[in-house]
């Protein structure tokens, strides 16, 4: 503990895709929605308990995570899944308090 170093908390925009947050994803194509929480790649690997039923982890590192990471409430995203486009639209976003 003597070598502990206290961060300051910093004020987030909660309209802002952060880690940690969980994320409703509403596909163009379909009107599907679906509801992951952004998690770091060492979560992921881990299989870090904590996710709720029926949600999946996304790692920030993966074509998901860094296509939502710093969008907002309303935006589009599109990535490659293989030789097709997905486009999502960010919903909501729950942040951790």
């Amino acid at each position: 503990m003597d070598r502990a170093v206290l961060i300051e908390a910093v004020e987030r925009d909660p309209e802002v895709v952060a880690l940690g947050d969980v994320l409703t994803l509403t596909d163009a194509a379909d009107g599907k929605v679906l509801r992951v929480q952004l998690v770091s790649p060492d979560e992921v690997m881990s299989g870090a308990p904590g996710t709720a039923p029926g949600m999946a982890q996304v790692s920030s590192a993966s074509p998901v995570g860094l296509a939502v990471l710093s969008a907002r409430v309303g935006s589009s995203v599109t990535l490659q899944a293989g030789k097709r486009e997905l486009q999502y639209e960010v919903t909501a976003i729950e942040t951790e308090r």
